[in-house]
């Protein structure tokens, strides 16, 4: 009996995918630049359902493959403006070792997150005592000084002033207007109602 002496066959790398990861929803900031979640929980799993989690587990660490993901990065596709459930896209995972040509890496395709409006609060803005006249009408003091902030304190000043000047958005205080809350009798400490301001551009 003479056996076939030049059967050939390929193996192909094993695709293992990615799973676990998560990508943070953020206030717009002017980059297409997400936020991952989960690096320190990932896993890998068998995209072909042949090993379960324990089985690839013990196969990778006989080829004595780890998952790298020091140089890991995610981006919101398209633009970094505001937008629910915004598609993201991630990179920078690395199977690392000399076994690591035996496997093929699957990324995430479908991880989304969304980009919020960033609030900004208008400050040094202030209000003028006043004698009786017999209204409501408050007059702003401060128009000429006040500042937008970052209302969630992750911008510093200068760096929202230049995003807002990146976008072309500017104050209008055109239409800004005051009155006390309630009546305008005498009276100390009154709270006052400001109105009218608006973001252009």
């Amino acid at each position: 009996l003479v056996l076939p002496a030049d059967l050939r066959a390929s193996i192909t790398a094993r695709p293992v995918v990615l799973d676990g990861l998560g990508v943070a929803d953020k206030a717009y900031d002017g980059t297409q630049t997400a936020r991952l979640t989960g690096l320190d929980s990932v896993v890998l799993r068998d995209q072909l359902g042949d090993l379960d989690a324990d089985e690839l587990d013990a196969l990778m660490r006989n080829d004595d493959v780890a998952l790298e993901t020091g140089g890991a990065w995610a981006k919101f596709v398209g633009n970094g403006n505001v937008g629910t459930n915004k598609l993201v896209e991630v990179g920078g995972f690395v199977l690392t070792n000399n076994g690591h040509g035996n496997y093929e890496l699957v990324l995430p395709a479908d991880l989304r997150a969304s980009i919020t409006a960033r609030p900004v609060v208008l400050d040094g803005l202030g209000v003028a005592d006043k004698v009786y006249d017999g209204t409501r009408v408050a007059q702003l003091t401060g128009l000429g000084t006040a500042v937008l902030r970052d209302e969630l304190d992750e911008l510093a000043d200068d760096a929202l002033a230049a995003l807002l000047q990146q976008d072309g958005i500017s104050l209008d205080a055109s239409g800004a207007w005051a009155r006390f809350v309630g009546d305008g009798n005498v009276g100390e400490n009154k709270p006052v109602e400001v109105g009218g301001f608006a973001l252009a551009g």
